[in-house]
């Protein structure tokens, strides 16, 4: 199966041609199938449907997939948060590069204080 990455909110940008669209994600398919969790018009104001969302879309998250944290901020980390926990706090994300306009892989490991204190 095909890795998938997650868009965390879709961004909406403007096109003369086309008026509003959704941000350019193409270059991001090269690291597997695109998935949209929250529309553009989610907002962590109403928590309950948001965290059921999440939840929903999250678990079937593989260690193989990917990230990319765009959208509103408080967004972005309940994802991370809930992401986490599906995937033992080991994430892959995807960072884009303005001067190479190309997404750059980051892996992400949680490294567990108690386990740094021996």
């Amino acid at each position: 199966m095909k890795p998938r990455v997650f868009v965390i909110q879709d961004q909406k940008v403007f096109d003369q041609q086309h008026g509003t669209v959704s941000k350019d994600y193409s270059d991001a398919k090269r690291f597997g199938e695109i998935t949209v969790i929250l529309e553009n018009s989610a907002t962590p104001f109403d928590l309950p449907p948001l965290m059921v969302r999440l939840h929903e879309v999250l678990k079937t998250a593989k260690p193989e997939d990917w990230f990319i944290p765009v959208g509103n901020p408080v967004l972005i980390g309940l994802t991370i948060a809930v992401a986490a926990e599906y995937l033992k706090g080991k994430l892959r994300m995807l960072q884009w590069s303005g001067s190479s306009r190309s997404y750059i892989p980051i892996t992400v490991e949680s490294i567990n204080a108690k386990d740094q204190a021996a």
